[in-house]
């Protein structure tokens, strides 16, 4: 993952505590994308979140951060 991914998803993870935390039962999380200026939000169980197995969460359509290969 990318810095900004991974700033994403840390705030995605403070989200998820602070929603357990109140017994919510869904939660608004933010694209985990390539795209640095995504600001598409996803809507998920938050047992759903918390069983994903460390992928990262895309919105619809959107695509994974890829590492770049060194020449």
């Amino acid at each position: 993952m990318e810095n900004g991914s991974l700033i994403v998803r840390e705030v995605n993870d403070r989200t998820y505590s602070v929603l357990w935390g109140l017994g919510a039962e869904e939660g608004d999380f933010a694209c985990e994308c390539a795209d640095e200026d995504c600001e598409a939000r996803v809507m998920l169980l938050v047992i759903e979140y918390a069983a994903r197995d460390d992928e990262p969460l895309l919105a619809p359509g959107h695509e994974r951060v890829t590492a770049a290969v060194a020449p």
